[in-house]
């Protein structure tokens, strides 16, 4: 996942063998990934074109726009992951490599064509990986250091920067990762912590709900029955402040 920034006056119509820059990126924008992947190729003009940061979130709009979906699947046997394009149903093995690193993870959760990978459950290693590019990049939270497993995990995208984050929640922190920075913020002081220690510590992760810049997570009602009374049963991460909130809700009369 390049943090390159590409800029137009960067590549000329030489370079794209006489093709205006924009003209160029309006034709690669609706061809398949797998078939920018071999465009990479090209030459080194085309691949700054289809590496660039730009691209690839027009490229993703546009894919979004189009309804293209695909399904990511996992053997239980190998461990290999399966891509499968919905609208011409061939499945295309990802992690054929046996030295993958990726291969036998757990998927956490999944945004735009991004899946949050737990590669190993004893260190908390993680990793973003792109199934349709066959990139991935490892993630080390400094702050994770013999702590216990993630509670809650999610996905977000800040459309006014361009910036993808990773959401851990834990019982006593949560820690964020962005995409544009490389860098893991730890945050505490939140209200809601003990009741995330009691729903969440016997089971397993909680994967958020990503939509419009935010993660929803929700709590179970039977929280109330072990007598803690909370108005919200709904956590979200705002992506613009970049923290952990309550969602408002009108108390319930029968409290």
């Amino acid at each position: 996942m390049s943090k390159k920034k590409l800029h137009k006056r960067s590549v000329t119509e030489k370079d794209t063998f006489g093709l205006p820059y924009d003209i160029l990126s309006d034709i690669l924008i609706k061809v398949p990934v797998k078939s920018l992947l071999r465009f990479k190729s090209i030459s080194k003009p085309w691949n700054a074109i289809i590496s660039g940061d730009e691209f690839i979130k027009a490229h993703r709009d546009q894919s979004k726009a189009l309804g293209r979906r695909k399904l990511l699947l996992q053997s239980k046997y190998t461990g290999e992951f399966e891509l499968m394009d919905l609208e011409n149903p061939k499945v295309v093995t990802v992690t054929q490599d046996q030295e993958s690193p990726l291969k036998n993870s757990h998927v956490l959760c999944s945004l735009d064509g991004l899946v949050l990978l737990d590669i190993n459950m004893l260190d908390e290693t993680f990793a973003l990986w792109n199934p349709s590019t066959r990139q991935h990049q490892t993630l080390r939270c400094p702050y994770l250091i013999n702590s216990t497993r993630a509670r809650a995990c999610g996905l977000c995208y800040d459309c006014t920067v361009h910036d993808y984050k990773v959401i851990l929640i834990y019982i006593l922190f949560y820690v964020v990762y962005s995409t544009n920075t490389d860098f893991w913020t730890m945050k505490t002081m939140f209200p809601i912590f003990e009741v995330l220690e009691l729903y969440y510590g016997s089971r397993g992760i909680n994967r958020g709900i990503s939509t419009e810049g935010r993660v929803y997570w929700s709590l179970d009602w039977e929280l109330l029955n072990q007598g803690v009374r909370k108005v919200s049963t709904i956590i979200y991460f705002d992506v613009k402040l970049d923290e952990l909130k309550e969602l408002p809700t009108e108390a319930d009369p029968g409290f």
